[in-house]
């Protein structure tokens, strides 16, 4: 049988279309010309069925990965995604599904259907009528050469196998390779010892902090912050003491994000630089560290949030799986009876994580929104937790509660739906501070500037601000910079770039 160029034509285009996900960050000349690079590079994992039967199914399943991570974050899956996916639990899953858009469903069933019917026929393809395509031979010829020109020319730069990998990580589909090989970075140096401040004689500013680490708050939705809607936040609205701002979340979801509140740094800079995170450096200064958490997560399988949680920890309990977060108060009342004079306690909350109508009691109708609804929940449960605060605080000590959420959530008309994803609602977090009369009274808090205005109308800060403001409080001599707005950047882009773009898109 003569095996021509128009024979092999339907196993080439089932290959070219089975790597066209790296289309799906956008269509132009760049992307183009590396999906037909990446066709070309790999085309010699064709010959060999048996390596056929590996690859194929890999990619069409990696394919369906990106489809769905694109259709939320607006691009391909990265490291962040593999931490989510190696922490979610079932439960968690099952209500991530259902906050799926439907393009994005649609997109996936299609890229199931279509693609695995380009993949079944290129596993079928005979291998003998795939070498003897000289169409086929071409680009394996073309292949060796790509390949091996660019050893040498690595070697006589010297690079080791980052920075190969750094150079060629936008051919689909090494993206996924380097955002592996960066999460084993991170896993693989979990237990650093953290490079601590020197030690200062001087006293802490404050006697007992409680930190709470919320979960999918958007500022867009916080009543004090503006939101012209159901009162969000009414259960804090006449306690003395409260001042709450707009601060940048520094991821879409929690896995890039979260790090940012522990350390100020991203997950792989604080592990490069074995940064402190704010319950190291309490911890170093004499406080008694409590941390009582109720987000979803395997309890046996350390990671970098586990373990920089327990790190330091004296108390480190798992409260709850993602349930009620009212299951937090007891923990916390008891941890704030606890006879050490100075105390850290981090609540580490489920806050509003979709599916958000989960996220309070069903009896719990302070609102019609389901998300405004969660919202109040949590201020509730803030009102509660400073009243605890202020109750357990000796007379003349200075205490301090300090709420941020590690990032936000997509809102209508930006999704049909509250679900994870990229917009402007999804970086613009509210953080808020309460400084009990005592603290406030003290000659230490004149190192705590107040917060302006403006900064409840756009962010000026990261919420990074949480691990600054531990920090001083503890007494390491690391004042809060926020007299001068930092330099606000989100994957590279300046933040007025953002704040002046579509807020749906981005863009």
């Amino acid at each position: 049988m003569k095996h021509n160029k128009k024979n092999i034509a339907p196993a080439l285009i089932a290959w070219l279309l089975l790597l066209s996900p790296c289309l799906l960050e956008g269509v132009h000349a760049k992307s183009l010309g590396l999906w037909l690079l990446a066709a070309v590079l790999w085309a010699p994992l064709l010959l060999l069925r048996p390596v056929r039967w590996l690859v194929v199914p890999a990619v069409w399943l990696l394919g369906l990965v990106n489809v769905v991570h694109v259709g939320f974050f607006g691009y391909l899956a990265d490291q962040f995604f593999l931490a989510t996916a190696l922490r979610t639990t079932p439960s968690e899953t099952w209500e991530f599904v259902h906050t799926l858009p439907t393009l994005t469903v649609v997109m996936a069933l299609l890229w199931l259907l279509g693609s695995g019917w380009l993949g079944w026929t290129l596993l079928r393809w005979p291998a003998q009528s795939l070498r003897r395509s000289s169409l086929l031979r071409v680009a394996c010829i073309a292949s060796a050469l790509v390949w091996g020109g660019f050893a040498l020319y690595g070697a006589k730069k010297g690079y080791d196998g980052w920075g190969y990998l750094n150079k060629l990580d936008r051919v689909y589909p090494l993206h996924i390779v380097k955002a592996y090989l960066l999460h084993r970075q991170i896993n693989a140096a979990l237990f650093y010892s953290p490079q601590l401040p020197v030690p200062l004689s001087q006293p802490a500013p404050v006697q007992t902090l409680v930190v709470v680490i919320g979960e999918s708050a958007s500022a867009q939705r916080w009543s004090l912050l503006g939101y012209g809607g159901g009162d969000t936040n009414a259960p804090l609205r006449d306690i003395p003491g409260i001042e709450a701002i707009r601060v940048m979340a520094q991821g879409s979801n929690t896995a890039a994000a979260l790090p940012f509140m522990l350390t100020g740094l991203s997950a792989n800079d604080s592990v490069q630089q074995q940064a402190p995170s704010f319950l190291d450096v309490a911890h170093q200064a004499g406080f008694k560290t409590f941390v009582l958490t109720n987000s979803r997560f395997f309890d046996s399988q350390e990671d970098f949030f586990v373990q920089t949680l327990r790190r330091s920890a004296d108390v480190y309990t798992k409260v709850g799986d993602g349930g009620d977060d009212d299951a937090l108060t007891e923990p916390l009342r008891r941890a704030l009876q606890d006879p050490a004079t100075h105390k850290l306690v981090v609540l580490h909350t489920f806050g509003s994580h979709p599916d958000v109508k989960h996220r309070y009691p069903a009896d719990y109708a302070a609102l019609e929104d389901a998300y405004d609804n969660s919202l109040h929940y949590s201020s509730a449960l803030l009102a509660k937790w400073t009243q605890l605060l202020d109750q357990s605080s000796r007379p003349g000590s200075p205490s301090l509660l300090v709420y941020s959420s590690d990032h936000g959530l997509v809102l209508p008309p930006c999704s049909e739906g509250y679900r994870t994803g990229l917009s402007r609602s999804t970086l613009e977090v509210p953080l808020l501070v309460w400084r009990n009369p005592a603290l406030a009274a003290t000659a230490e808090a004149a190192g705590m500037p107040r917060f302006s205005a403006q900064e409840r109308e756009t962010p000026l800060h990261g919420n990074s601000m949480v691990a600054q403001l531990v920090r001083w409080g503890v007494g390491d001599g690391a004042q809060p910079r926020h007299h001068a707005p930092q330099a606000l950047q989100f994957q590279g882009r300046d933040w007025q770039a953002i704040a002046h773009a579509d807020r749906c898109s981005l863009e």
